[in-house]
Protein backbone atom coordinates (compact mmCIF):
# COMPACT_ATOMS: atom_id res chain seq x y z
CA UNK A 1 0.00 0.00 0.00
CA UNK A 2 2.75 2.40 0.42
CA UNK A 3 4.51 1.80 -2.70
CA UNK A 4 1.32 2.28 -4.40
CA UNK A 5 0.63 5.55 -2.18
CA UNK A 6 3.85 7.20 -2.84
CA UNK A 7 3.51 6.56 -6.27
CA UNK A 8 0.12 7.81 -6.51
CA UNK A 9 1.10 11.33 -4.52
CA UNK A 10 3.88 11.75 -7.19
CA UNK A 11 1.82 11.20 -10.12
CA UNK A 12 -0.80 13.84 -8.75
CA UNK A 13 2.12 16.18 -8.02
CA UNK A 14 2.82 16.10 -12.03
CA UNK A 15 -0.46 16.34 -13.30
CA UNK A 16 -0.67 19.30 -10.70
CA UNK A 17 1.94 20.87 -12.69
CA UNK A 18 1.69 19.79 -16.12
CA UNK A 19 -2.32 20.11 -16.21
CA UNK A 20 -3.07 23.22 -14.09
CA UNK A 21 0.11 25.14 -13.18
CA UNK A 22 1.68 25.35 -16.60
CA UNK A 23 -1.24 27.58 -18.21
CA UNK A 24 -0.50 30.13 -15.48
CA UNK A 25 0.84 33.38 -17.32
CA UNK A 26 2.28 35.16 -14.46
CA UNK A 27 5.41 33.50 -13.80
CA UNK A 28 6.28 34.22 -10.54
CA UNK A 29 2.68 32.53 -9.37
CA UNK A 30 3.91 29.44 -12.10
CA UNK A 31 6.96 29.08 -9.72
CA UNK A 32 5.12 29.62 -6.20
CA UNK A 33 2.60 27.04 -7.23
CA UNK A 34 4.84 24.33 -8.79
CA UNK A 35 7.02 24.38 -5.33
CA UNK A 36 4.36 24.50 -3.26
CA UNK A 37 3.26 21.00 -4.82
CA UNK A 38 6.05 19.66 -4.95
CA UNK A 39 6.97 20.30 -0.88
CA UNK A 40 3.50 19.41 -0.13
CA UNK A 41 4.04 15.75 -1.88
CA UNK A 42 7.64 15.50 -0.44
CA UNK A 43 6.02 16.06 2.86
CA UNK A 44 3.32 13.74 2.43
CA UNK A 45 5.46 11.04 1.00
CA UNK A 46 8.21 11.45 4.05
CA UNK A 47 4.65 10.84 6.26
CA UNK A 48 3.82 7.55 4.94
CA UNK A 49 7.14 6.19 4.65
CA UNK A 50 7.64 7.33 8.49
CA UNK A 51 4.25 5.51 9.16
CA UNK A 52 5.56 2.63 7.59
CA UNK A 53 8.79 2.01 9.38
CA UNK A 54 6.99 2.59 12.37
CA UNK A 55 4.61 0.12 11.61
CA UNK A 56 7.85 -2.40 10.65
CA UNK A 57 10.03 -1.62 13.85
CA UNK A 58 6.67 -2.41 16.01
CA UNK A 59 6.23 -5.36 14.73
CA UNK A 60 9.93 -6.22 15.11
CA UNK A 61 10.01 -5.44 18.72
CA UNK A 62 7.00 -7.56 18.96
CA UNK A 63 8.40 -10.33 17.71
CA UNK A 64 11.94 -9.80 19.81
CA UNK A 65 9.88 -8.91 22.87
CA UNK A 66 8.31 -12.40 22.52
CA UNK A 67 11.57 -14.12 21.88
CA UNK A 68 12.96 -12.20 24.97
CA UNK A 69 10.02 -13.76 27.25
CA UNK A 70 10.07 -16.95 25.68
CA UNK A 71 14.05 -17.37 27.03
CA UNK A 72 12.80 -15.86 30.39
CA UNK A 73 9.92 -18.87 31.19
CA UNK A 74 12.81 -21.25 30.22
CA UNK A 75 15.06 -19.93 32.40
CA UNK A 76 12.80 -19.39 35.37
CA UNK A 77 10.29 -22.27 34.46
CA UNK A 78 12.80 -25.28 32.38
CA UNK A 79 10.64 -27.20 30.25
CA UNK A 80 7.66 -25.05 30.63
CA UNK A 81 7.60 -24.50 27.16
CA UNK A 82 6.74 -27.48 26.08
CA UNK A 83 4.16 -28.62 28.77
CA UNK A 84 0.80 -28.66 28.39
CA UNK A 85 -1.25 -26.48 30.66
CA UNK A 86 -4.45 -24.59 30.83
CA UNK A 87 -4.61 -20.75 29.74
CA UNK A 88 -5.24 -19.72 33.55
CA UNK A 89 -1.49 -21.37 34.38
CA UNK A 90 -0.32 -20.39 31.01
CA UNK A 91 -1.53 -16.26 31.81
CA UNK A 92 0.24 -17.07 35.31
CA UNK A 93 3.05 -18.12 34.55
CA UNK A 94 4.10 -15.57 31.69
CA UNK A 95 2.91 -12.77 33.78
CA UNK A 96 5.51 -13.39 36.31
CA UNK A 97 8.02 -13.76 33.56
CA UNK A 98 7.49 -10.60 31.89
CA UNK A 99 10.31 -8.27 32.74
CA UNK A 100 9.86 -5.23 33.90
CA UNK A 101 12.34 -3.08 32.67
CA UNK A 102 11.72 0.81 31.71
CA UNK A 103 12.20 1.43 28.13
CA UNK A 104 10.97 4.34 25.95
CA UNK A 105 9.89 4.92 22.42
CA UNK A 106 8.43 2.20 20.12
CA UNK A 107 9.54 -0.65 22.35
CA UNK A 108 8.19 0.36 25.28
CA UNK A 109 4.71 0.51 23.18
CA UNK A 110 5.57 -3.01 21.90
CA UNK A 111 5.92 -4.18 25.57
CA UNK A 112 2.84 -2.81 26.57
CA UNK A 113 0.78 -4.18 24.15
CA UNK A 114 2.54 -7.93 24.83
CA UNK A 115 1.94 -7.13 28.81
CA UNK A 116 -1.63 -6.19 27.68
CA UNK A 117 -2.58 -9.12 25.24
CA UNK A 118 -1.05 -11.55 28.48
CA UNK A 119 -3.39 -9.61 31.15
CA UNK A 120 -6.60 -10.71 28.55
CA UNK A 121 -5.53 -14.21 27.81
CA UNK A 122 -8.55 -16.49 28.34
CA UNK A 123 -9.82 -19.62 26.56
CA UNK A 124 -12.15 -17.70 24.87
CA UNK A 125 -9.58 -15.60 22.81
CA UNK A 126 -7.76 -18.94 22.00
CA UNK A 127 -10.45 -20.09 20.39
CA UNK A 128 -10.85 -17.49 18.17
CA UNK A 129 -7.36 -18.90 16.54
CA UNK A 130 -8.01 -22.22 15.06
CA UNK A 131 -4.55 -23.34 15.02
CA UNK A 132 -4.02 -23.44 18.19
CA UNK A 133 -7.12 -26.08 19.16
CA UNK A 134 -6.02 -28.14 21.43
CA UNK A 135 -7.77 -31.27 23.19
CA UNK A 136 -9.03 -30.77 26.60
CA UNK A 137 -8.71 -27.51 26.25
CA UNK A 138 -4.70 -27.53 27.01
CA UNK A 139 -1.88 -26.39 24.90
CA UNK A 140 2.28 -25.25 25.57
CA UNK A 141 3.64 -22.01 26.65
CA UNK A 142 5.32 -22.13 23.52
CA UNK A 143 1.89 -22.13 20.85
CA UNK A 144 0.69 -19.83 23.64
CA UNK A 145 3.54 -17.20 23.18
CA UNK A 146 3.00 -17.69 19.23
CA UNK A 147 -0.85 -16.70 19.55
CA UNK A 148 0.00 -13.99 21.96
CA UNK A 149 2.56 -12.76 19.21
CA UNK A 150 -0.51 -12.93 16.06
CA UNK A 151 -2.76 -11.18 18.44
CA UNK A 152 -0.65 -8.55 19.16
CA UNK A 153 0.41 -7.68 15.65
CA UNK A 154 -2.66 -7.86 14.97
CA UNK A 155 -4.33 -5.49 17.00
CA UNK A 156 -1.94 -2.55 15.79
CA UNK A 157 -2.29 -3.10 12.23
CA UNK A 158 -5.84 -1.76 12.04
CA UNK A 159 -4.48 1.91 13.22
CA UNK A 160 -1.53 2.28 10.79
CA UNK A 161 -3.93 1.10 8.32
CA UNK A 162 -6.43 4.10 9.45
CA UNK A 163 -3.43 6.63 9.71
CA UNK A 164 -2.77 5.77 6.21
CA UNK A 165 -5.92 6.18 4.93
CA UNK A 166 -6.14 9.13 6.47
CA UNK A 167 -2.80 11.24 4.99
CA UNK A 168 -4.28 10.19 2.13
CA UNK A 169 -7.39 11.96 2.05
CA UNK A 170 -6.04 14.44 3.42
CA UNK A 171 -3.46 14.94 0.41
CA UNK A 172 -6.25 14.49 -1.94
CA UNK A 173 -7.88 17.53 -0.34
CA UNK A 174 -5.44 19.72 0.09
CA UNK A 175 -4.76 18.89 -3.84
CA UNK A 176 -7.60 20.00 -4.51
CA UNK A 177 -7.09 23.53 -2.85
CA UNK A 178 -4.27 23.45 -4.47
CA UNK A 179 -6.35 23.40 -8.12
CA UNK A 180 -9.07 25.89 -6.54
CA UNK A 181 -5.77 27.94 -6.00
CA UNK A 182 -4.72 27.77 -9.23
CA UNK A 183 -7.76 28.70 -11.10
CA UNK A 184 -8.28 31.41 -8.34
CA UNK A 185 -4.61 32.89 -9.98
CA UNK A 186 -5.29 32.39 -12.76
CA UNK A 187 -9.34 34.31 -12.95
CA UNK A 188 -7.34 36.87 -11.01
CA UNK A 189 -4.75 37.54 -14.10
CA UNK A 190 -7.98 37.32 -16.44
CA UNK A 191 -9.64 39.90 -14.44
CA UNK A 192 -6.43 42.32 -14.41
CA UNK A 193 -6.44 42.29 -18.15
CA UNK A 194 -10.29 42.70 -18.79
CA UNK A 195 -9.46 46.41 -17.08
CA UNK A 196 -7.19 47.74 -19.49
CA UNK A 197 -8.23 49.83 -22.09
CA UNK A 198 -6.78 49.13 -26.04
CA UNK A 199 -7.38 49.91 -29.33
CA UNK A 200 -9.05 53.15 -30.24
CA UNK A 201 -10.45 54.17 -26.90
CA UNK A 202 -7.29 54.41 -25.49
CA UNK A 203 -5.93 56.87 -27.83
CA UNK A 204 -9.45 59.22 -26.76
CA UNK A 205 -9.09 58.41 -23.07
CA UNK A 206 -6.36 60.96 -21.70
CA UNK A 207 -4.11 60.28 -18.77
CA UNK A 208 -6.32 60.43 -15.09
CA UNK A 209 -9.60 60.12 -17.13
CA UNK A 210 -12.21 57.53 -17.24
CA UNK A 211 -14.19 55.98 -20.02
CA UNK A 212 -18.10 55.82 -19.92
Amino acid sequence: MIVLSVIIVFVISILLNFLFVKKLENKTNRICMRVLNVVLSLVFIILFISVEIINRHLNSFIDLGIVQLEKKVDEIYPGALQKQMNTEEIKNLLEKSLEKNEVNGVQALADNIIKTKIENYALVTLKTINVLERDNNKLSVKDALLSIKELSVNSVSPYFKVVKVILFVLYLILALLSVLLTFYLSKDKELKNDGIVFGEEADKTFIGMKTE
